[in-house]
């Protein structure tokens, strides 16, 4: 026996076409200067880069770093890096005090990679989710509007 389910009454979790949307756009800005406060588009922070690629997308979230990490209007946090996917904001504790004190945020754009404004590399860059991120890994934020 075989069944039909009419396409209508089908609800997509993710909506692939907004998370592609915002990794392309925040691909655009690879190689613009880190600066901290830079709102952009000319430079950003950490923080404020992710607010400004998901404002492009038509999701607003703070661009300070203690407002972001405490965001929960729309957003379900995420506590395991290994279950996070390709359009989930990360937020790191990169001092490695163990405080889980966030200070610094990025995008993460699928195969084990995430897109940010990085103080250390002076510019927007792609880095691999390395040893290193997954140990300074607090939480996750996925908006239920992608």
């Amino acid at each position: 026996m075989i069944g039909y389910i009419k396409t209508k009454y089908i609800k997509e979790t993710t909506n692939t076409g907004k998370v592609d949307k915002l990794i392309t756009y925040a691909k655009s800005f690879l190689g613009r200067p880190y600066k901290s406060g830079g709102h952009g588009p000319k430079s950003f922070d950490c923080s404020n880069f992710v607010s400004y690629c998901f404002k492009h997308i038509g999701i607003s979230i703070s661009g300070s770093i203690t407002k972001l990490g405490n965001t929960t209007s729309h957003m379900t946090r995420i506590y395991n890096l290994n279950e996070c996917r390709a359009g989930d904001i990360l937020l790191f504790d990169t001092d490695e005090s163990n405080n889980r004190k966030i200070d610094h945020a990025a995008i993460h754009i699928g195969n084990n990679q995430m897109i940010h404004a990085s103080y250390t590399a002076g510019k927007v860059i792609i880095s691999n989710l390395t040893d290193y991120y997954h140990r300074t890994f607090v939480w996750a934020l996925r908006s239920d509007k992608i």
